[in-house]
């Protein structure tokens, strides 16, 4: 079942979480559950803030800094620990290929339906056992489904995790406008696609974080808002502050088209 990577990491906080607390405040040692050795947590590395004169203090801040080694290492042993924890409950195989049986019979899920003025259905689909929804556009309702973006397939080609951020398809359907972000950073890079001939028709564009994509009613054009240059390095609560708007221009041709920015 896709949704029980997810259990080992669970399992994994709530022990840190119950051994954590120290009445002296130092690291306790590693502890045995079900018979696994859980490894302790982190010594502590205390981090003060003065908000509006009061003193808080933060010992366990660097532990949100995932791009640590030491950080990494501790949640991958934690992790580790959690599996062979969960491996050892009675009847777990049992109950979890019961599970999985009935993941597997269920209905996929649909999302996001837009219809066009021409009747055509975009929407992005997982079926039981797929990680990531694809972009699907079906001509009618008793229309085939057909796939226009396997992001799992693409993250797989390109060795990392892509996922369909949002996407809009012009009022005639002929094109569609879809993000894909990257590692669930909710950031990706616009794409724009000629439906019938199932390939994009401009680079992709960087620096998306919601596009909020609207197409001119006959399709020549769309407007996207995209994040300001140089947003990485802007601290966190300012990021996300500024946007500009552009404009690409859409011609009914393959490979024709270009960009052109208005602010």
């Amino acid at each position: 079942m896709r949704r029980l990577p997810a259990l080992p990491m669970l399992l994994a906080s709530m022990i840190v979480l119950t051994s954590c607390a120290s009445p002296t405040g130092q690291a306790p040692a590693p502890r045995s559950v079900a018979g696994v050795t859980v490894p302790a947590p982190l010594p502590p590395q205390p981090v003060t803030d003065s908000m509006h004169g009061v003193r808080v203090d933060d010992p366990w801040r660097f532990a949100e800094n995932v791009s640590d080694p030491t950080v990494a290492g501790w949640k991958k042993s934690q992790a580790e620990a959690t599996q062979q924890i969960l491996a050892r409950l009675p009847g777990r195989e049992a109950l979890l290929q019961r599970v999985r049986e009935i993941d597997a019979a269920a209905a996929g899920q649909l999302q996001a339906l837009r219809r066009t003025d021409s009747g055509r259905l975009f929407f992005t689909r997982r079926d039981p056992g797929e990680n990531q929804f694809k972009l699907v556009m079906r001509d009618g309702v008793g229309g085939a489904d057909r796939v226009l973006v396997d992001a799992e397939a693409l993250g797989k080609r390109a060795g990392k995790p892509l996922a369909i951020l949002d996407f809009a398809p012009s009022h005639d359907g002929g094109f569609v406008a879809y993000t894909l972000q990257v590692g669930g950073s909710e950031i990706g890079a616009l794409h724009v696609m000629d439906v019938a001939a199932g390939q994009d028709i401009m680079a992709p564009i960087d620096r998306i974080r919601f596009s909020g994509a609207s197409w001119l009613r006959d399709g020549s054009g769309l407007f996207f808002s995209r994040l300001r240059e140089g947003y990485e390095t802007m601290p966190d609560t300012e990021k996300f502050g500024d946007r500009t708007t552009h404009f690409p221009v859409v011609e009914h041709a393959p490979g024709t088209a270009g960009l052109q920015s208005a602010a």
